[in-house]
């Protein structure tokens, strides 16, 4: 029973306990010196870092709304090395598959074609699974093959040592061009595409293009080029330029340099960010908020990648002497991928009663700094921890006066009395 009592009487205590902190007033140059720099540190980083570079006092509106129009624009040739029908001029229509994309495009920068396929029955001679001796090496016939896009006739082709299929005849070979040293395709790198960019931020009902003000249509008709150096604001890029600052994941044009990546990169193709980057700040005028643009490869750089680049087929349809034939593309090239990335920010009183009553916290630190030093490392440090530790004192109201509040004999206002236990006795 007693334990129970001594149990009660400790949550009682712990209960109706309350701690006040003493305030102790001491005129030390070491410790008010250290209070007093972390302080003014403590202001410099919330004026510096949260106001100035942060600009924690405008609301930020990330939740934009963008879309993207492209054009693309060029003339290539392939080369000598083809059949005199391969030989041929391509435009943009030719080169861009599909013409229309959401937010991506393509360019094709090499090609393998097998020209005049019909239905028949043909060596599959490109794949490895195909490879026979004896008619029993083969599938069934009826089986297919899915890699050569054909049926099993269930028969060995002695003299290509493949096994022969019902399919588009002949069979494609998918060695790359000019032993894989160069695109077949020549001028691809000189190709120009138009990038209409459009950003609109709920928030500020308000919209961008990166069709800017100095922008205009006579700059657009004689043919300004982006270069972010010399014209960081032009909406016409060339393929070689942003291959080559993917490539190199530079911010730097460089012509040379920018040939280079794009003729190693034609031969297999690859993938491409375009980032079109705003940042505006409302509090200013609405033409400040410009566009940045960044550029960086998305597929696997390694040499020994599997499946490296970037490769798809189609084919032309077309009848002759009354037989379906077709023209097979395999097209090699580059997907650019269009991203935005954007935000808009202004002042708002909110925000900034927020991160004011948020930084205004920070300065706690100074007195728990000093309080350490003052504390723990002053050479007095017993002292002054003896003079912030009392005695528990246990009150209790006394019998109230008939008014709860008196005037003393200066006219002030004071409330009845509390005394603690030893002065009732």
């Amino acid at each position: 029973m007693e334990f129970v009592t001594q149990l009660f009487s400790k949550v009682k205590s712990a209960i109706f306990t309350y701690e006040t902190s003493k305030k102790i007033s001491l005129e030390t140059k070491c410790v008010g010196s250290i209070n007093w720099i972390a302080r003014a540190a403590i202001f410099g980083i919330i004026l510096v870092w949260i106001f100035i570079i942060r600009q924690q006092y405008q609301y930020m509106d990330t939740e934009s709304i963008s879309a993207f129009t492209t054009k693309l624009k060029g003339i290539a040739y392939s080369g000598s090395t083809l059949t005199p029908k391969e030989r041929r001029l391509w435009d943009s229509t030719d080169l861009r598959i599909p013409s229309q994309e959401a937010s991506s495009f393509f360019v094709t920068t090499n090609v393998i074609i097998t020209d005049d396929q019909v239905h028949s029955q043909c060596s599959s001679k490109r794949a490895a699974i195909t490879r026979c001796l004896i008619d029993d090496d083969c599938r069934p016939a009826g089986q297919p093959y899915h890699k050569v896009n054909g049926m099993s006739v269930g028969k060995c082709n002695q003299t290509t040592g493949h096994c022969m299929v019902e399919a588009w005849c002949p069979s494609e070979d998918e060695t790359l061009p000019n032993n894989g040293t160069a695109s077949v395709l020549n001028y691809i790198q000189n190709f120009t595409v138009l990038i209409k960019n459009h950003v609109y931020f709920p928030y500020f009902d308000k919209g961008r293009s990166n069709l800017i003000e100095s922008i205009t249509y006579d700059m657009l008709n004689k043919g300004c080029r982006y270069d972010p150096d010399s014209d960081p604001y032009c909406p016409i890029f060339r393929i070689k330029t942003i291959v080559g600052m993917a490539d190199r994941k530079s911010s730097k044009a460089d012509h040379d340099e920018d040939e280079k990546s794009f003729k190693k990169m034609a031969v297999r193709g690859g993938v491409i960010s375009i980032t079109v980057k705003w940042n505006c700040n409302y509090d200013y005028d609405e033409s400040h908020c410009k566009p940045t643009y960044r550029f960086s490869r998305l597929d696997n750089l390694h040499s020994t990648a599997t499946s490296p680049g970037y490769n798809f087929h189609y084919a032309h349809y077309y009848k002759e002497n009354g037989t379906e034939k077709r023209e097979l593309i395999k097209a090699f090239g580059i997907l650019f991928v269009l991203r935005t990335d954007a935000v808009a920010r202004a002042f708002d009183f909110v925000t900034f009663a927020l991160n004011v009553g948020s930084a205004l916290g920070l300065f706690g630190i100074a007195a728990i700094i000093s309080e350490l030093v003052l504390f723990y490392l002053h050479k007095d440090r017993k002292y002054f921890q003896s003079q912030t530790m009392d005695s528990t004192i246990t009150f209790r109201k006394r019998e109230m006066d008939t008014d709860l509040e008196k005037k003393d004999q200066n006219g002030t206002v004071t409330c009845s009395r509390l005394q603690d236990d030893d002065d009732e006795q």
